[in-house]
């Protein structure tokens, strides 16, 4: 860990330009089956609830029992866990503040289910940004796949660099045995992708991460294999922004 921390230490200047960085073997195997195993345990808790026998995967179970090991799974500790772990903290700060700061805040913590050729679940380009609009503008996602990514489990692409001065747009989309959600998309992709560079589309090994600023627009590929890919998605924030930000409105309110 140490070795890839040094490295991004150095490219510090080149995710600034480019808001992107992929970081090899961020989370440990033991790290991903024991998550693995707790996603077993909920889905063998759903599948007992509806008469069915504990073993299955995820995806032998009915729309709404797989909702529920969706939305139980991204409360369980594991996710807090490894959201806090130090090394991925430090990173995450050195990307957000430059250094070692300790100032950080991470929200928006997702272990996402996609399912096997189910493009109804894929969002458009999107920026992360506009999902959390009310935090610092100052900050970075990691996608952090728990399965190997290549063309067949789809995986992610993000265009290499920041793009601020676009418009997005407020859909509901409605996935099988979920509750409609409401959704972000930029408003004209091609314009953004016209004036490059291109996007990479990232290919990856279970556990490595990938760290892109807020505001580079991306979005997920179509997964075309036969299993779930099932990736991790945690948001990171400067925590001094977030300050400042409550000291400007302190002193506006009672100056």
């Amino acid at each position: 860990m140490a070795q890839h921390a040094r490295r991004l230490v150095r490219e510090a200047v080149t995710f600034a330009g480019a808001g992107v960085e992929v970081v090899e073997g961020l989370i440990s195997p033991d790290e991903i089956a024991g998550l693995m195993r707790a996603v077993q345990d909920i889905t063998d808790m759903q599948a007992r609830s509806v008469g069915l026998p504990a073993g299955l995967d995820a995806l032998d179970l009915p729309p709404h029992a797989r909702s529920g090991v969706y939305d139980m799974v991204n409360s369980h500790p594991a996710l807090f866990r490894l959201a806090g772990k130090p090394e991925i903290v430090e990173l995450a700060d050195r990307f957000i503040n430059g250094g070692r700061t300790g100032q950080v805040i991470v929200k928006g913590l997702q272990l996402r289910m996609d399912l096997p050729g189910n493009q109804s679940e894929l969002l458009g380009w999107h920026r992360d940004r506009d999902y959390f609009q009310s935090l610092p503008q100052n900050g970075v996602v990691l996608w952090l796949p728990l399965v190997d990514i290549d063309e067949r489990t789809g995986g992610i692409s993000v265009v290499p660099r920041p793009v601020p001065d676009v418009e997005f747009v407020e859909l509901v989309k409605h996935w099988p045995g979920r509750k409609p959600m409401r959704v972000f998309e930029v408003k004209e992709p091609d314009r953004v992708l016209a004036e490059g560079p291109p996007p990479v589309r990232v290919s990856c090994r279970a556990g490595d991460g990938v760290f892109f600023n807020l505001w580079n627009m991306h979005r997920s590929e179509p997964n075309s294999s036969e299993r779930v890919r099932w990736t991790l998605q945690f948001r990171y924030f400067s925590a001094s922004e977030a300050v400042a930000s409550r000291l400007d409105r302190a002193a506006l309110e009672h100056g």
